[in-house]
């Protein structure tokens, strides 16, 4: 199994633990969804045996884009900063329904299993 991958599955563990709902890989679930994404490489060693990589986390309500949804989509991203960390969030709308939701990245170093 790949360590991209499996640090993938660790993400969505981690965030299910805390709490953050809907939490998963399978892009086919529908919303509302805290989907973690495929990894970027930031094409910069960090030494000899890991990766640089980032993770984005996609947080998806339902329309309409009204306060509920928005409180929603917060309190998941609250949850996600207070167990990942710092990181960038965006207000975007996402899919053919142009639904409501946040983008994020989770950043992390994925060991490289030839080392």
């Amino acid at each position: 199994m790949s360590n991209l991958y499996d640090e993938r599955e660790v993400i969505a563990a981690r965030l299910t633990a805390a709490g953050v709902a809907a939490v998963t890989v399978d892009r086919t679930m529908a919303p509302p969804r805290v989907f973690v994404g495929m990894p970027t490489g930031a094409g910069e060693s960090i030494g000899l045996g890991a990766w640089r990589c980032a993770y984005p986390i996609t947080v998806t309500a339902l329309q309409p884009g009204d306060e509920p949804a928005a409180r929603w989509l917060l309190d998941q991203v609250e949850l996600i900063l207070r167990t990942l960390g710092l990181s960038a969030f965006d207000p975007i709308n996402t899919g053919d329904d142009e639904l409501p939701a946040y983008r994020m990245t989770a950043r992390r170093d994925v060991t490289n299993p030839d080392c």
